[in-house]
Parts: structure tokens; C-alpha cells; sequence
């Protein structure tokens, strides 16, 4: 899989001091106001979090305060989050067009989680349809069918806010939008789409996980039921568990796309970085790319209808989409044993800068325990969109926890 070039921002090289900030010892100009908004003083508590708010740097010590039992039930605490929130806010809307432009759709998506103003939530899901409008034409210039599902005009609904998916899902719902568009078919109709944020593991039940009309982008891994008229976007991989899998569609994965059975192709546009493997037959009229092997039994076609193609080796992403690498930000990590450890940093890294080192075991980033080298990298993404992420690490018999700060959504 090819390594993306680094996000622009990342310096290649640098003789900073290391800086150990930690969760035990706030900087000074913090550790008062985070005493008092402990305390049980009303007043102060409220002094407290008015200073706080003004105090970016305070963020990660409140958002873990709040993980804790007597931070649940701070009221203060929850106002100050909710003003930096609201800040940061401001400062990752003016990245996400350099973002989108880059083809950065996952740094998108979790940006998405924390977006308090419906104007905000409008601009992103604009952003994320623009997206899907553009590459419409890739399929069939790779010798594809034409993709018939994606729609002209799209027009955003006005939203009050980005709200929870259709279904029952277990997973982390960031968005739900409703997206009205006109068919560039020839009724010439207008359609309702779904546009879905999510992170974290996908898995839909029989009843709920069949998506219809639904641009999904997913930070994570996705098991489907199946898949029609839809664009689907997934940083992981993607497991089919029928045989009528993805009718006039366009699929997108990181990892590999897989099938217990056939890979329903009809009409539709397949691409993993890694494999594409299927039990069954496909279908026709289908394109199945993959920067490593397609193993997909050919089926027979009748008719006018098109063998499907299927091409492996494809490196380079045909729509532009560049997943979120961990070599963004100068780091690299690998199992050893159970272990998730820090295999390597550049000396201009954001991680060494703060005292992460070569050797770590990370057991955890902010609330999410670190079992693979993926879910330290999507931590380590949805770290950049909070502008911090609290580590705990392992370093030979120590256990101990650093902060590490993304200003300007990549480094201090």
C-alpha cells in the first residue's frame, strides 16, 4: 500500500526540547482554574470554567475530568467543553476545504463530531456531496458502467444539526443528513438521499443494514447486509453477508473487501487498496479494482449485458482519496506480541515533541483501548480533529500518559 505524502504543516525536521505534559501535572496557568472547577465552591466553580474556556490547552484535562464519575455530573465542566468545542469548531472549518481538495474525506468525517453550528454541519455534508457529484465520471473512464445512482443539483437540506442515522446500528453515530438532489437519469426525477457519518465498528442487523440511497462515509470497519444505489466510503475493511451485495454502486476501501458468498456487482464500481475476495460469482456489468489481488469467480453473461472487469494491482486510489497514514505525522507503529508499540518517529513529529518515544506500548489514546496498529491510527486521526489526544503508554515498567497537542490540527 502506497504511504501518502505527509499532511502540508508537518515539519520533516526538528531540534525542539521534548515537552512531558501529562494529565497528573497541568501547566501552571491551568492547574488553578481545573482545582477550583473540582471544588465544591459554586462561584469559583463557575470563575472557573469561564477562564477555562478561553484556555484551548485545557481541553483534554476537562474531557477526561468529564470520563470520570464526579466530572459527569459538573455541570461547569460540561459548559467549558462545550465553549472550546464550539472554538475549535471554527478553526477546523477553515481547514476542511484544504482537506477536501487534498481528498482527505476521513479527516472530514471526524471533524464532523463536534460541529455545534447548523451552518457548520451544512458546509461539511456540502463538502462530502461536491465530492460524490465529482467523481461520478471515474467508473466509466476506467472502462466501467456509467455511475447512474450519483445525482446533478445536489442540494444540501438546511439542518439544525446532524442527527442520528436511520436503523439500529451499534456504532458511533457523528451525522445524519437529509440530502434532496435530482436523478441524472432520464426521469429527470427528484430524490431524497441519506448522507451518514459514522465511526468506529459498523455492523447493521438484517433488518437495518441494507443501505439504500445513502452516501456513507465510515471511519472504521463495515459488515453490510447489502448495498443499492449508494456511495460508500469506509476507512477499514468491508464484509458483504449476502449474495446480492451492491447493486448501482460505488464502493471505496481502504482495507480489502470480502464476501461469504457472491459480490452482487451489478452496475457498480468496486475499489479496495487491499484485496477483493468473493466465495461466489459476481455479477455483470461491474468493475472490481484493488491495489492487491481481485479473487472473484467470473460469471457467465447473457444477453447484451458486459463481463464484469476485475484488475488488481490498482496502487494509486482512481477518486482521489488519500486515507489518514500514521507516517502523516511522522510516526509508525507495530504489534509486537499483544503489544501496540512506537516502532519509529521522525525528530519533527508532533508525538516526539511531547515524549512519546520509540519503544512506547500505547494501551490507550483519549477513551479508546489500542488493540491494532488501525485503531491506533484512527485515534491518532481523530486526535489531529481535537487538537489533542491523551496517550497511555507503557514504557518498560512505567505506566504513564502524555498529552500531545495537534495545533492548527496537525502540531503546537
Amino acid at each position: 500500500m502506497a504511504v501518502p505524502a505527509p499532511l502540508p504543516g508537518v515539519p520533516q525536521d526538528s531540534k525542539a526540547p521534548r515537552t512531558a505534559v501529562t494529565l497528573e501535572a497541568p501547566p501552571r496557568e491551568l492547574a488553578g482554574a481545573l482545582a477550583e472547577l473540582k471544588g465544591a465552591d459554586a462561584q469559583k466553580r463557575l470563575e472557573a470554567s469561564r477562564a477555562l474556556a478561553q484556555l484551548p490547552d485545557a481541553e483534554p484535562y476537562i474531557r477526561h475530568y468529564r470520563t470520570t464519575d464526579a466530572g459527569k455530573d459538573n455541570t461547569r465542566a460540561s459548559e467549558s467543553l462545550a465553549l472550546i468545542d464550539a472554538e475549535r469548531a471554527k478553526r477546523n472549518m477553515k481547514r476542511v476545504p484544504q482537506w477536501a481538495k487534498a481528498g482527505r474525506y476521513d479527516l472530514l468525517v471526524d471533524t464532523a463530531i463536534h460541529l455545534p453550528e447548523p451552518d457548520d454541519a451544512n458546509t461539511l455534508a456540502k463538502l462530502l456531496m461536491d465530492f460524490a457529484e465529482a467523481i461520478r465520471p471515474v467508473p466509466q473512464k476506467l472502462g466501467g458502467p456509467e455511475a447512474k445512482h450519483f445525482l446533478d443539483h445536489i442540494e444540501v437540506e438546511r439542518l439544525r444539526q446532524f442527527h442520528e442515522p436511520r436503523g439500529k446500528v451499534t456504532t458511533d453515530h457523528i451525522g445524519h443528513a437529509y440530502v434532496r438532489a435530482q436523478s441524472c437519469d432520464a426521469t429527470n426525477q427528484t430524490r431524497f438521499y441519506w448522507l451518514t457519518l459514522t465511526r468506529d465498528e459498523l455492523k447493521g442487523t438484517t433488518r437495518n443494514s441494507l443501505w439504500e440511497n445513502c452516501y456513507l462515509f465510515h471511519n472504521g470497519d463495515l459488515t453490510l447486509d447489502s448495498c443499492t444505489w449508494s456511495l460508500v466510503v469506509c476507512d477499514g475493511n468491508i464484509d458483504f453477508v449476502n449474495a446480492v451485495d451492491g447493486g448501482y454502486s460505488t464502493i471505496i476501501a481502504r482495507e480489502s473487501i470480502r464476501s461469504q458468498k457472491g459480490l452482487g456487482c451489478t452496475s457498480s464500481t468496486f475499489y479496495a487498496q487491499g484485496d477483493i475476495v468473493a466465495k461466489g460469482t459476481n455479477s455483470h456489468n461491474g468493475l472490481l479494482l484493488a491495489g492487491g489481488k481481485v479473487d472473484v469467480p467470473i460469471a457467465k453473461v447473457n444477453g447484451g449485458n458486459k463481463q464484469t472487469i476485475e484488475k488488481g494491482g490498482v496502487k494509486e486510489n482512481p477518486f482521489g482519496l488519500r486515507f489518514f497514514e500514521t507516517a502523516d505525522l511522522g510516526a509508525e507503529a507495530a504489534l509486537k506480541g499483544q503489544a501496540l508499540t512506537i516502532a519509529k518517529l521522525t525528530p519533527g513529529s508532533p508525538l516526539t515533541k511531547y515524549d512519546i518515544r520509540e519503544g512506547d506500548v500505547v494501551t490507550r489514546v483519549n477513551d479508546k483501548v489500542i488493540k491494532t496498529a488501525n485503531d491506533f491510527r484512527r485515534e491518532l486521526r481523530y486526535s489531529v480533529a481535537l487538537e489533542a489526544g491523551i496517550f497511555h503508554i507503557t514504557r518498560g515498567n512505567e505506566k504513564i500518559n502524555r498529552i500531545v497537542y495537534f495545533k492548527n490540527g496537525l502540531e503546537k
